[in-house]
């Protein structure tokens, strides 16, 4: 069909219809719907009758409660359809198709566009009455928001979405700490955070209307605000974050605050007064109040397909046979919980969308456009079956595009299709929703879409974490052009992800580009196997541009990825996240085309079959493998017949993977892989559609963090003292789930009366733990260190700094093994036990790094020094990682006290 115009498309449609209506001997229904009508006339004429007696229809409505007195009067036993002339029409509420509405197959109803009409129904309402306010602001009343009859999150000046009044207008606010930061199982952290001085201000107008929006890796959460302390640095709120005290200082603590009239500072923000009903909006340049056309959704719902779900007593009773053609829907609410939105992944708890289905049955969406709405564009969720999206433009979007099933199993939701559709220009409310998503449903079909521009994952497919059966198999996802993800705002992403088993699901011809995550965590990859993915069939996909791989796999097995060309991925070609003991994928006549060195990385182990791949590096280095060389590679098992030479291919910088006729991929097996047929197809005007839209803006770049200072006690953190059994501040902990094994303890002390008390113990799985470490993030001047430490007799400790690269460099390190501390360069220093020891350690960073100074003064002795030691790693310049460490492996307790870490410059 790619030659094929959507107008063709539409074309037979009708001329089958036509033609299995003649053979059934009976004339279609025609029923007129115009904003000339009256929903008291006919509709069976076009337009209103000079008498006014009669004319056409005034409203979906009307139509769908027309055709429903037809069925009951026994007049409808044909094709029903309905012609809507174009212009504006305003829903009151959604537009409901149940059981009663259903067509057949040999008497479908379709709601179709007149001949080159576009109508358009919206759920909003028109804000009017601008008047000039105070500095520069305009204003209106709202009527029924200060009696409570009304509120509104979005807000759209001449078609297009206008941003709440926020802090920051761009970037991100940082958390200061959690409200208690040395006990994480507190439920205080859970509902409020440390905010820094001057991020926030506890006499802000009507802080109850704001919503905190903080991000995490691979989701959102945006909880009302109950009250700002200046006091106490303490912002709380009316929910919750979820289960997990760790939610609110991990990932970079990033968050921003939303709907505060004293940010309203930047053209096209607005702000809605709740207690008076005023709305207040800063306008665009040229735009004037008495031209504007400003609306705001009022329902959140435009479309429900809604079929009657099983009961004990009545079967399930799908709407079917129903198509809407030629149709644009905008203006949507979404939904606000009093306690927020806690997402967890993909926002699928917020089961909305402008267009919804439930229980519907071979129902259509043709040439349909779905527009500047706050949930999800589109959503058959579950009991949606054999159901179509066919040439669909979705755009402006709070959340995910296109939803498909949901994420329970039963009922089952399946075999629907989504084709020839744009889908872009996503998650502008929930920054961690998808493109399209399939949850637990299988056979479906998306193919030929373009999916661009949001802040998380183009395609993602199935709902069930590790193995185990699951309801997410058979689907085909094939000849979609997706690009344009991540922005740089989540992370733990990637053009398309795969979550548990999906038999028989196959991946194929498909373009992923353009994949960029936050800076400062996690990842974008281009095919992205997350947990438990197995038995999908990856093979003639492109892959160009992402932040971390081409194809990563957390886990799984079996999963067979040919013939795929993997491009300009930040840090890897392939990696493997978690080795099992069996094998998680079958590599083969793979094209890996990078401007490094690293075509593999993490762990792939001799598990997994890889072999017959062309690897390229354009700077002319040495492929490597997992940190080996292709010797070593080979000589783990992998790639005998790998090839390294340049594939020739004709444009790549320029996006063109084309193979010359002379490539040395062909010698492999390599099939070349069409540049055609990606995304949309049809008439030059639906294929040239894209290129009318801008971008979606990048998140800008991360600041470079603060410098941190460390200078803790253990005794106490501003006004409060730290909990017995808490973590020192700011530092990243690990204890394998043994809390206790690293705590606050007032068993000794340096000074004050309480220190931290590190316990080593036997059975646990890694040998460096237990351990804890700062992100300093010094990169130049002097960085300078010191702690105190009491050690017994079994005591294995070491401490090291480190860099940021891959693999990281070693700067100063040091070890104290049986009352002896060693360094490299000196003569063994001999520690005594259940004393308290100072050791100091001192190095210049940047180009000045290269050698460092360790001072120790044992008690009732003067101070030690020992200088010039030379630095573990010559490259090493830069701090980023100061780890305290035990080592041993039998019982053993130490404690330290006074840590104190910082970093001067200019001397």
């Amino acid at each position: 069909m790619i030659g094929h115009s959507r107008l063709g498309v539409v074309f037979t449609l009708v001329v089958i219809l036509i033609a299995h209506t003649a053979c059934l001997g009976a004339d279609p229904v025609v029923l007129h719907v115009s904003p000339e009508g009256n929903d008291g006339w006919s509709g069976e004429v076009s337009k209103p009758a000079g008498d006014g007696t009669d004319g056409p229809l005034a409203s979906l409505h009307g139509a769908r409660d027309a055709i429903r007195a037809l069925k009951a009067a026994g007049e409808v036993d044909a094709p029903v359809q309905v012609l809507v002339q174009g212009g504006q029409y305003r829903l009151a509420e959604p537009f409901t198709l149940g059981p009663e509405d259903s067509g057949t197959a040999d008497a479908p109803i379709s709601y179709v566009a007149a001949d080159g009409q576009r109508p358009v129904f919206s759920g909003g309402r028109p804000i009017a009455g601008w008047r000039e306010a105070e500095n520069g602001l305009w204003a209106a009343q709202v009527p029924g928001v200060a009696e409570g009859d009304r509120y509104f999150r979005q807000l759209f000046v001449n078609g297009h979405r206008r941003q709440r009044a926020r802090s920051p207008n761009r970037g991100y606010l940082q958390l200061a700490a959690l409200t208690n930061p040395f006990d994480r199982t507190d439920e205080a952290n859970l509902n409020s955070f440390r905010f820094r001085e001057g991020d926030l201000n506890g006499d802000w107008r009507n802080p109850t209307d704001m919503e905190v929006i903080k991000l995490f890796s691979w989701s959102t959460t945006r909880l009302p605000v109950a009250s700002i302390d200046d006091t106490s640095g303490v912002i709380s709120f009316a929910g919750s974050t979820g289960p997990n005290p760790r939610l609110f200082d991990w990932a970079g603590g990033r968050y921003y605050i939303e709907h505060v009239f004293e940010g309203l500072d930047q053209p096209g923000e607005w702000y809605l007064d709740r207690p008076t009903g005023t709305l207040y909006y800063r306008p665009m340049p040229g735009e004037r109040p008495d031209e504007i056309e400003a609306v705001a959704p009022a329902i959140e719902h435009l479309v429900e397909f809604y079929g009657r779900e099983a009961t004990e007593d009545v079967a399930a009773e799908p709407v079917s046979h129903i198509t809407l053609r030629g149709l644009t829907f905008e203006h949507a609410s979404w939904p606000m919980p009093e306690t927020g939105w806690k997402e967890r992944q993909a926002q699928a708890t917020m089961e909305s969308a402008a267009v919804h289905g439930r229980f519907a049955e071979s129902c259509a969406l043709e040439d349909c456009e779905v527009r500047h709405v706050g949930a999800h564009g589109v959503w058959l969720e579950r009991g949606c079956l054999t159901n179509r999206l066919q040439s669909c433009h979705v755009w402006d979007v709070g959340a995910g595009g296109v939803y498909l099933g949901w994420t329970r199993v039963e009922p089952e939701a399946g075999g629907n299709t989504v084709d020839n559709c744009f889908i872009h220009h996503l998650t502008e409310v929930h920054g961690g929703a998808i493109g399209v998503w399939i949850g637990r449903s299988s056979h479906n079909r998306v193919t030929h879409n373009e999916i661009a521009d949001m802040n998380y994952t183009g395609i993602s497919v199935g709902w069930k974490w590790h193995y185990g059966p699951s309801l997410a198999h058979d689907n085909l996802i094939e000849d979609n052009y997706v690009h344009h993800c991540g922005h740089h705002v989540l992370s733990d992403m990637g053009g398309i992800y795969t979550l548990g088993e999906s038999q028989s699901t196959v991946i194929r011809h498909n373009r992923f580009e353009e994949l960029w995550c936050h800076g400062a965590y996690s990842h974008a990859s281009g095919i992205y196997f997350d947990q438990g993915t197995t038995d999908l069939l990856v093979e003639n996909n492109i892959v160009s541009g992402a932040t971390d791989s081409g194809f990563i796999v957390h886990y799984g097995k079996d999963n067979i990825v040919r013939n795929n060309i993997f491009a300009f991925a930040s840090k890897y070609g392939l990696s493997l996240g978690k080795p099992e003991e069996h094998r998680s994928f079958i590599f083969e006549r793979n094209i890996i085309y990078l401007d490094h060195s690293a075509m593999a990385g993490r762990r792939v182990t001799e598990n997994e079959d890889v072999d017959s791949n062309l690897y390229w590096c354009t700077t002319g280095e040495e492929p490597t493998f997992c940190g080996m060389s292709l010797a070593e590679w080979r000589e783990a098992g992998h790639d005998l017949n790998a090839i390294i030479e340049d594939p020739l291919f004709r444009n790549p910088e320029g996006g063109d993977f084309t193979l010359a006729d002379n490539s040395p991929a062909l010698r492999l097996g390599f099939e070349p892989i069409s540049m055609d047929g990606f995304g949309i197809y049809g008439d030059p005007e639906w294929t040239s559609l894209p290129a009318r839209f801008e971008r979606q803006p990048d998140d800008p770049p991360p600041a470079e963090a603060e410098p941190l200072r460390i200078a803790d006690d253990f005794d106490t953190w501003l006004k409060m003292r730290q909990a017995l059994g808490g973590h020192p501040l700011y530092a990243r902990v690990n204890t394998e789930e043994r809390p206790e094994l690293i705590a606050i303890s007032d068993e000794a002390a340096a000074s004050g009366e309480q220190s931290l008390r590190i316990e080593d113990t036997a059975g646990l799985a890694k040998p460096y733990d237990p351990h804890f470490y700062y992100s300093p993030h010094y990169t130049e001047g002097i960085a300078r260190g010191e702690f105190m430490i009491r050690i017994d007799a079994a005591t294995d400790f070491y401490h090291e700094w480190r860099d940021a690269v891959h693999p990281y460099n070693v700067g100063p390190t040091l070890r104290i093994t049986e009352g002896i501390l060693a360094v490299n360069g000196i003569e063994p220093v001999e520690i005594p036990v259940g004393e308290w020891v100072r050791i100091e350690v001192e190095a210049a960073l940047g180009e000045a790094a290269g050698t460092w100074t360790l001072a120790v003064t044992l008690p009732g002795e003067e101070r030690r020094e020992f200088a010039d030691l030379a630095c573990h790693d010559e490259a090493w310049q830069e701090l980023r990682w100061v780890g305290y460490v035990s080592t041993g492996t039998t019982p053993a307790v130490f404690y330290l006290d006074d840590v104190q870490l910082g970093a001067e410059v200019g001397e």
